[in-house]
């Protein structure tokens, strides 16, 4: 799967699913693909799709956070 084929039919309107997909699918890269996203659908005026891509990203971000204060303790 590619990053532009992965869309929220493939993370059922979830934002926090979608972030544990695009992690597994995309690793590194997924917090970038999220913002793209977002900025799409703003660029597009569709306010929904980007707050959803807002919110993949900042649970990628938060589970980010996690994971270093946990390698850090």
């Amino acid at each position: 799967m590619t990053v532009h084929e992965f869309g929220t039919d493939h993370i059922n309107a979830d934002p926090e699913n979608g972030a544990e997909q695009m992690m597994r699918l995309f690793a590194a890269k997924a917090e970038e693909i999220a913002l793209k996203r977002a900025l799409h659908f703003l660029r597009e005026d569709d306010i929904e799709r980007a707050r959803f891509w807002f919110e993949v990203r900042a649970y990628l971000r938060e589970k980010e956070l996690r994971c270093r204060s946990e390698t850090v303790h």
